[in-house]
């Protein structure tokens, strides 16, 4: 009932003035949403082990709204995004390794997390003229069993989900699609192109527990079997929210991978060397990422203790 007529509004205005009910939004959400609330409190609390005081935790909780929906807001924009707005809003920092590393010939991962708004890592390179491709998986919403109202909300949350997947799809990258075969994935590093892949994505069959912001978390082995199969230069890239509300994208120098020929290890060991650079970007900005705590159990192993 709102989400509709609030897309074209947002449209309308410009992105500055579009993000302002961020704010009041997310003073409703800190009072209203308290189970997602709860989970970044406790979150927090379990990274920075009593080192932040109640006040700015609470302050933390509410950033975290505030970055959850300006992230929701700025995809209204992405099928107006172009090359001469992105210059405006996005700040570069190593794009000197991404080009050093397409000369090796062998193709390039740019490995991320959902830090800010990683999205913006598409804009921010493709319409820079980089052959980019995104790793990514399509959700479509579970259909509710009823009467009218449910047939009525089925066909209402199936069409947001049409219009965000294609908000998605207008932005300057290819999407790769874990539903299909990867093969394309080995096809476009072949070519020496550039693929991005979230580490912290929530698809895959097989996962390892890895200690991260103070918790057990899940990270599935895939990405990491991939990139040991492909052997791809990886270079960690982060996308990092500034205070103006425009974007820094930070590219670090390449990985050195483990290849000593025990795989489970080599994953376990490269997830892990991934995971400290994203773990320290995490605590600079823990507001840009405190949203990963509303997955609960299905990032976080419950704590039995």
């Amino acid at each position: 009932m709102y989400w509709f007529p609030f897309r074209m509004l947002i449209q309308i205005l410009p992105l500055k003035v579009g993000l302002l009910p961020a704010y009041p939004a997310a003073l409703l959400a800190y009072m209203f949403k308290s189970k997602q609330r709860k989970l970044t409190e406790e979150g927090l609390d379990k990274m920075f082990e009593g080192r932040i005081s109640k006040r700015q935790r609470k302050l933390l909780v509410f950033k975290t709204f505030d970055n959850s929906l300006k992230k929701g807001i700025e995809a209204f924009w992405y099928p107006k995004l172009t090359a001469k707005f992105c210059e405006k809003i996005i700040i570069y920092e190593g794009l000197k390794y991404l080009d050093d590393a397409l000369l090796e010939g062998k193709g390039v991962v740019l490995l991320h997390g959902h830090l800010g708004n990683a999205h913006m890592l598409m804009p921010a390179l493709g319409f820079k003229g980089y052959r980019l491709s995104q790793l990514g998986s399509r959700n479509p919403p579970v259909k509710k069993m009823g009467g009218l109202f449910c047939h009525l909300v089925n066909n209402m949350e199936q069409r947001i989900y049409e219009i965000k997947l294609s908000y998605k799809e207008a932005l300057p990258v290819n999407f790769i699609y874990t539903d299909k075969s990867p093969r394309e994935v080995f096809t476009r590093l072949k070519k020496n192109e550039v693929i991005a892949i979230a580490m912290d994505g929530r698809e895959g069959q097989k996962w390892i527990e890895v200690d991260f912001l103070g918790q057990k978390a899940l990270f599935s082995t895939g990405v990491m079997n991939l990139i040991n199969k492909v052997k791809p230069v990886v270079l960690p890239t982060f996308v990092v929210r500034l205070d103006n509300n425009t974007h820094k994208i930070v590219i670090a120098g390449p990985m050195e991978l483990k290849d000593t020929g025990d795989k489970e290890r080599d994953v376990m060991e490269n997830t892990k060397a991934f995971l400290n650079l994203l773990e320290k970007y995490v605590i600079t900005y823990p507001h840009l990422y405190g949203d990963a705590f509303w997955l609960g159990e299905s990032f976080f192993k419950k704590d039995l203790n």
